[in-house]
């Protein structure tokens, strides 16, 4: 995300991660007050900015975003417990191969949501 003007993806992306730190942190009984804040300005952030799209592919677009922050929140932590076991390599090359496929995947569907707004910037190049 960039540091002073985050585009409407970068910003809908860190929003759905908030979501995730936010529900594991009440989860945990663990304290989250700045996790509530910074979701609270980057939604500030984002109707000042960029207004709501009512457009039904721009929701769509959201929730696979949240969605593949889901799935790569689980792959994180399956990772994280492979490593501690000394698990297989195999299923922490295969966990890596997936891992790296979503992360391609999270950033297309955030060019996808800027282009909604009009934004057609690259943000990740190879």
């Amino acid at each position: 995300m960039g540091l002073l003007k985050p585009t409407p993806g970068e910003v809908h992306d860190r929003l759905s991660i908030l979501a995730l730190k936010i529900r594991v942190a009440q989860d945990k009984q663990k304290e989250c007050r700045h996790f509530l804040e910074e979701r609270e300005e980057l939604k500030q952030y984002l109707s000042l900015h960029y207004p709501d799209k009512d457009q039904p592919n721009f929701q769509k677009l959201a929730a696979a975003i949240a969605a593949v922050n889901g799935t790569l929140w689980t792959l994180e932590d399956d990772r994280r417990a492979l490593i501690s076991t000394g698990g297989e390599a195999q299923r922490l090359a295969e966990n890596a191969r997936q891992t790296t496929l979503l992360n391609d995947e999270r950033a297309h569907l955030i060019r996808e949501v800027n282009r909604v707004y009009g934004i057609t910037a690259e943000e990740k190049l190879y």
